[in-house]
């Protein structure tokens, strides 16, 4: 912290609880199981993995805990283990193995299931870690059958458990993942449940088909707010230990929607049958063969499918429903005509029938309902995006699809056609999604692969300069600014927030040196802000009431572009690190 930086407000600074970057999300007891010497018909294995900011973004204490304290209102019984890993960033990184019990009123942070083991610190990125877990639960919990819940952030296909301190950030490869699981003792799981953002996806699955009967996960950003419902879906296992893997799996699901409709929190789950992978992943990738074989002349409706394929704020763009793709694609006038493009379509919605027989998506108002069919698929639309990608995307077994094929020509094609993007005009009053050709003639600033339906947030030279005209923008919204003057100048910007958590990222490029500082209403006392030394600012705060804050982003050296964005912590938990890679 720099502080000589603030001089030019000229008013003192509050204190500010600066938040953990991401990379852009599981004693006194005697260690044996409660089954008199038989053989319990479950052992749930939660491995969470809080070496994040997950540990400290509940207003301070931990996501994390919370999810053990959901399973400690059931607790381990006659026929049910419940066994827990917790790693803590607030801990230093220990990891612990707990035996959850019977604790159904627990303060926050507070685990008093009996401590099996002090682990010491561990990386939780390291398959390693996952695998040692796996078989102690199977040497000292043995049991008919066996969950797996891994707790942490997701990425999609990248991989999940991010681990700040011991793994430097790294994350858990989902090759590494499926290897840790089928060199474990156990061989293989009957359910795998992801408590991550992003992992309902085909890659993911085709992965981890081999390991595990049934998948559990959700194609959106999960909210930090524990949406897993596990004293549910638990509380039902208690009454049912001899249900079916499928019943189950269902059960999760459910319990997640019905946790999600009680906390307000816009969100998708669904469970997949992962001997179903292979026809999917073969089905999907003859449907990419022949759109690169019949539909060569017609890559712009290949494109506009993909433009017309929904989205919302809790989307990574470069994740699209399958589903729907393949339903848009049979929309556009001159693909319809095709034989070929029609029946590999409806030989995909078919797989996907059988691969994902239950999937559920509750929608909070405001968040409008877009289609969901179950799991998502990677299709990045600008070279840029794919090339960095490339190399890990085709170390996944997935590669044996050829999709990765489709997506280089998808995306290489790109160069030859007009890409529609959100026009942005007249001081960022209006908006339409047009190519950039149309939108320079509006005076507009062009946002591939951006939708008028994410809103206008300034961009370019638009951004405001004083706080009296600071450029309005929304929750979540990703705005692109270009900073230019020296030190103290600042763009403004503005934003409607409630009583909560909040987290701020902004980026900027090479040596610049930006920070953030925030006011509410224009000319009020500095209220909290970030000087972090170097091109990022990543911070939390907390506001109590309702109305506008207004947000300068400020040149301490350098200029040049940034990117900003404002969400409220345990509504949307934003995946990655800060907004510009």
């Amino acid at each position: 912290m720099k502080f000589s930086k603030t001089v030019w407000w000229t008013v003192p600074a509050l204190t500010v609880l600066i938040a953990l970057a991401l990379i852009v999300s599981c004693s006194s007891d005697d260690g044996g199981d409660d089954n008199g010497g038989g053989q319990a018909k479950w052992t749930i294995m939660l491995y969470g993995a809080g070496n994040n900011d997950l540990d400290l973004a509940n207003n301070g204490t931990s996501y994390i805990v919370q999810d053990v304290q959901d399973m400690q209102k059931v607790g381990s019984q006659q026929g049910l283990n419940m066994i827990a890993m917790v790693s803590r960033y607030g801990g230093g990184g220990n990891a612990r193995y707990y035996k959850v019990e019977y604790h159904p009123s627990e303060n926050p942070n507070q685990i008093s299931s009996p401590e099996l083991e002090n682990l010491g610190t561990r990386d939780m990125s390291d398959p390693q870690t996952l695998r040692n877990f796996i078989n102690y639960c199977k040497a000292n919990f043995p049991a008919e059958r066996y969950h797996l819940i891994i707790d942490d952030h997701g990425a999609g296909w990248p991989g999940s458990c991010s681990d700040d301190l011991a793994g430097a950030g790294g994350l858990l490869t989902l090759p590494e993942t499926r290897e840790a699981i089928a060199s474990s003792d156990l061989g293989r799981v009957d359910i795998l449940t992801w408590h991550a953002c992003l992992m309902g996806m085909v890659e993911v699955a085709y992965e981890l088909r081999s390991v595990c009967e049934y998948m559990t996960a959700c194609q959106f950003v999960m909210p930090m707010e524990n949406i897993l419902g596990a004293d549910i879906w638990l509380g039902w296992l208690k009454d049912n230990q001899s249900a079916s893997n499928d019943q189950y799996s269902r059960k999760i699901v459910q319990s997640v929607i019905e946790r999600a409709q009680f906390k307000q929190k816009t969100t998708h789950y669904a469970m997949m049958k992962m001997s179903e992978m292979q026809n999917l992943g073969a089905a999907l990738g003859n449907f990419g063969n022949i759109l690169v074989q019949e539909g060569g002349q017609h890559w712009n409706e290949v494109l506009n499918a993909w433009n017309s394929t929904h989205a919302t704020n809790l989307d990574n763009p470069k994740y699209v429903d399958v589903r729907e793709f393949t339903n848009q694609i049979q929309a556009q006038p001159s693909l319809a005509t095709i034989n070929l493009i029609n029946s590999n379509a409806v030989n995909v919605r078919n797989a996907i029938n059988s691969a994902i027989p239950f999937t559920d998506t509750y929608f909070h108002s405001p968040t409008q309902p877009v289609p969901r069919g179950g799991v998502n698929v990677y299709i990045p639309w600008q070279m840029d995006q794919f090339l960095p990608d490339s190399v890990s995307y085709s170390s996944l077994q997935w590669r044996a699809t050829n999709w990765h094929s489709f997506i280089s020509t998808f995306v290489r094609s790109l160069g030859q056609q007009s890409p529609t993007g959100r026009c942005c005009y007249n001081s960022n009053q209006s908006c339409q999604d047009v190519t950039q050709a149309q939108c320079n003639q509006l005076g507009g600033t062009w946002t591939q692969g951006a939708t008028c339906a994410q809103g206008c947030g300034g961009g370019g030279t638009n951004c405001a300069t004083n706080c009296a005209s600071a450029t309005q923008i929304s929750l979540g919204q990703v705005v692109e600014c270009n900073l230019t003057g020296s030190q103290g100048d600042a763009n403004w910007l503005r934003v409607n927030i409630t009583t909560g958590q909040y987290r701020f990222e902004m980026a900027t490029t090479g040596a610049n040196d930006y920070d953030v500082y925030t006011f509410s209403p224009c000319g009020s006392q500095l209220g909290c802000l970030s000087e972090a030394t170097g091109p990022n600012e990543d911070f939390v705060c907390n506001f109590t009431g309702s109305g506008e804050l207004f947000i300068a982003v400020a040149i301490w050296t350098g200029s040049g572009p940034f990117q900003f964005r404002i969400t409220q912590v345990g509504v949307t938990d934003e995946p990655g690190a800060v907004v510009l890679k």
